[in-house]
């Protein structure tokens, strides 16, 4: 009977087909997971909190009664390094609480691409994360990850993310350093900033009354062109240098 149990929540929450199976054989295959022998299971999510502190939360449970939770905050990052660190974080716990080599070991997170990354090639974003997690799956085997729709009422789910959610409160690790995910997103947003604030700062009446918000400098009047053309202005300007970065893939 045990046999056939795994088999079943393999397929159902297999994560290539799991998006498109219903939240309800979901969770009939999460319960009947959890009512396995021997195995653990990992709860984690992520959270990024609207002052931008990114923080993670986890919680195991064991014949469906939670045994043990954590929680931290990352430095500079996005939602996906959260759930990244999240996984990780509640895999070395679980690891530490396994009773026997063979016992079953299943991550469950509600972030697909994550989830994915975790079971497949890392991310540019938190690499160290993701190789550090697949590490541990190899040497130590019998840990499956498993992807579980949010906000679906799952107990440990929802459990988990109170905690990411909570963690926000927590000072900024000392010394962490920002991830590539962070990089790119302020690298899209403050020449944006820059160039508003200028421009509402700026621009003629005639042009201000139309109320422009396009964040193409080239959609704006022409007369205003030579400010993205030369860099000396721009950075008077707007308070930030304007330089070109090239983003090599990580090794």
């Amino acid at each position: 009977m045990k046999a056939i149990l795994v088999l079943f929540v393999s397929e159902r929450l297999d994560i290539e087909t799991c998006h498109r199976t219903s939240v309800a054989m979901t969770v009939i295959g999460l319960v009947l997971l959890r009512a396995l022998p021997l195995t653990l299971v990992v709860y984690s999510d992520g959270s990024l909190s609207s002052e931008g502190a990114a923080s993670y939360g986890f919680t195991i449970h064991q014949n469906n009664i939670p045994i043990f939770d954590g929680s931290g905050r990352l430095g500079p990052a996005e939602v996906f390094d959260a759930e990244a660190t999240g996984a990780l974080e509640g895999l070395k716990a679980a690891l530490n609480l396994r009773e026997l080599a063979t016992q079953n070991i299943f991550i469950c997170l509600d972030n697909l691409a994550a989830a994915t990354c975790l079971r497949g090639t890392p991310s540019e974003s938190s690499q160290k994360v993701f190789l550090e997690f697949q590490a541990l799956t190899t040497s130590h085997g019998a840990i499956q990850v498993r992807w579980v729709p949010g906000h679906s009422n799952i107990p440990g789910n929802e459990q988990a993310d109170k905690l990411a959610k909570a963690a926000s409160s927590l000072p900024e690790p000392e010394g962490a350093q920002p991830t590539l995910a962070y990089l790119r997103r302020i690298a899209r947003q403050k020449p944006k900033e820059a160039f508003q604030a200028w421009w509402s700062a700026s621009a003629p009446e005639q042009y201000k009354r139309l109320n422009l918000k396009q964040t193409c400098v080239y959609r704006y009047p022409p007369k205003f062109w030579p400010l993205y053309r030369y860099p000396d202005k721009w950075e008077k300007l707007s308070g930030y240098r304007y330089i070109q970065v090239d983003i090599h893939t990580a090794t």
